[in-house]
């Protein structure tokens, strides 16, 4: 079977601009993105320290799209790898305040 990934403007996409009535201008300082109105909306606990390991940030997205891992979850990777290692993709989300997922289109480790 031939599988063909649909053109961008085929699939849904998400963009920097699908923030609801907040606006958010990027690159932003991690300073600026653990302010109040967009840390309780962007940011989740462990994410309010994470983000100031980085020079800026390039990309937030809502809390609501992010994973959510149960307290046993967090024992791995703060909940980020499922049980065989692999990092669990949540469409939407983001790699290090900079890159978006937009879509899956696999699994496994590649070299």
């Amino acid at each position: 079977m031939n599988s063909v990934i649909p053109e961008a403007s085929e699939r849904e996409e998400f963009t920097v601009n699908d923030t609801n009535s907040l606006s958010l201008e990027f690159p932003m300082e991690p300073g600026k993105a653990k302010s109040k109105i967009i840390a309780d909306k962007f940011l989740t606990e462990f994410e309010k320290t994470e983000v100031e390991e980085h020079e800026q940030v390039y990309f937030l997205c809502e809390n609501t799209v992010k994973l959510k891992p149960s307290k046993s979850e967090r024992l791995v990777n703060n909940g980020f790898d499922d049980e065989e290692g692999y990092y669990k993709i949540q469409k939407g989300d983001h790699i290090a305040y900079r890159y978006q997922l937009i879509e899956i289109i696999g699994k496994g480790a590649f070299g």
